[in-house]
């Protein structure tokens, strides 16, 4: 028999934790320029316009995520997201990615209408 016990909200984050880094995201997650960089481009392959329109301007260097945040037309959008996140539960991320890794292709590249992601954009240097 086994103990039903529940883990802990750190044995939990530290599982998820694990799965991430094994994951084939992986090395994307340890830099910090190339994770900004892929959640931009998620944001810009979005259907939901409003996110859209913000992972396109951070991806170009239009706005910065200083400006997301100290925006007052930001606030709604914000809010939702952090009501939704609000929501998640550990334990179902946790098993979610045991059982299933992510896979590479899951991502979007920018939409190509748009201008150049290059590295040039403000975004991609390191928070001084």
């Amino acid at each position: 028999m086994t103990d039903a016990t529940p883990p802990s909200q750190d044995e939990l984050r530290a599982k998820i934790e694990r799965a991430v880094r094994e994951s084939p995201f992986g090395d994307i997650l340890a830099d910090p320029i190339a994770r900004r960089r892929k959640l931009f481009e998620l944001m810009a392959a979005t259907d939901d316009p409003m996110t859209r329109e913000l992972g396109r301007d951070l991806l170009s260097g239009r706005t910065s995520p200083r400006d997301v945040v100290t925006s007052s037309s930001y606030t709604g959008y914000l809010n939702g997201g952090l009501e939704k996140l609000a929501e998640v539960s550990l334990a179902d991320l946790a098993e979610q990615l045991e059982t299933q890794p992510p896979s590479p292709q899951g991502g979007a590249a920018p939409p190509e209408d748009e201008e150049d992601y290059s590295e040039r954009s403000v975004m991609f240097r390191r928070p001084q």
